[in-house]
């Protein structure tokens, strides 16, 4: 078990897919928070154990390769990317390493300033290098390395860091949809130094600049993160992520209703929704498969609004 735990009986969030009476997929997030007076006037405590289910595990680690559902959520807390969506006003984007950018008037040259005081889970200090080799690796993959997404950089001819803390990108052509690729989840950015050692690193080998950073790995069972004291947002509330592999739906059912895990995904049918409505405290909150990306992206990377007004304590 987990030194330390949410504390069940008053903080139990859940991600779930289910069918809308319109036969569409939509998202669900389940949810159980306490009240003010419970949590010392709603201000969340520090510390904890996340354990979160998920129904399969991803077949590697590299988010350049991967474009499953299951990949985002036990990797993606590891990384930042350049820029990413705004939770609040999607499709808008905002910044996420880069702390300011700007567009030539042609539309073919982006230039990025990148936030001071970025680093890496091992302690190296992010530079504009890093997101050169991270983009070079997606738009020109060296033998071996796949790359999901590369067809969507194609209008970009070079990239240029004239100083440790800018890059720049240079495109043949305009292209509409290039801020919006820049903050794609996928576009982790790697550290340059391992990428030049071996350009499959992150297939196997986990090394970030975000929230969460990498502690264990058990094979069919679970991968556990750890807060990054580091991090450039400032250091997550919760102090550990277990991302728990459980493929049946049933036995996931079940620990969630036991409280030995605290979130989860559902099944897609609206009977699940309404017996999950009745495990006492559990709320269902639905969201459109965009907003769940949001959540994804900033919610599970900040903790804010998962834990706001939930006390975690000590086992």
């Amino acid at each position: 078990m987990s030194q330390y735990r949410a504390d069940i009986a008053r903080y139990r969030p859940a991600v779930a897919v289910a069918a809308a009476a319109s036969l569409l997929l939509i998202s669900l997030v389940t949810s159980r928070t306490a009240s003010a007076a419970e949590t010392g006037k709603g201000v969340a405590k520090r510390g904890g154990v996340l354990e979160f289910a998920v129904d399969a595990e991803p077949p590697n680690y590299d988010c350049h390769a991967n474009f499953s559902f299951v990949f985002i959520h036990p990797v993606i807390p590891h990384y930042s990317t350049l820029l990413k969506f705004d939770t609040a006003n999607y499709p808008q984007v905002v910044g996420d390493l880069a702390e300011s950018w700007t567009v030539s008037t042609d539309r073919r040259t982006y230039t990025f300033k990148l936030r001071p005081n970025v680093f890496f889970h091992d302690g190296a200090a992010l530079t504009s290098a890093d997101v050169k080799a991270s983009y070079e690796r997606i738009i020109h993959p060296p033998q071996g390395v796949l790359s999901a997404r590369q067809a969507d950089y194609a209008a970009i001819t070079s990239i240029d860091t004239p100083d440790p803390k800018t890059a720049v990108f240079h495109l043949q052509w305009p292209d509409a949809a290039m801020l919006a690729n820049f903050a794609s989840p996928w576009n982790c950015i790697y550290r340059a130094a391992k990428l030049a050692e071996d350009p499959n690193f992150p297939k196997t080998h986990v090394l970030g600049t975000g929230p969460f950073a990498f502690v264990e790995y058990q094979p069919q069972q679970f991968v556990k993160l750890a807060a990054h004291k580091a991090y450039f947002r400032g250091a997550p509330q919760i102090d550990t992520i277990v991302y728990r592999y459980i493929p049946s739906d049933a036995t996931r059912d079940l620990a969630f209703r036991s409280g030995e895990i605290d979130m989860m995904f559902g099944r897609q049918t609206n009977q699940w929704v309404e017996r999950t409505k009745d495990v006492p405290g559990a709320v269902v909150v639905a969201m459109e498969p965009a907003e769940l990306n949001a959540l994804v992206e900033t919610e599970i990377k900040s903790n804010e609004k998962l834990i706001k007004g939930a006390g975690l304590k000590p086992n």
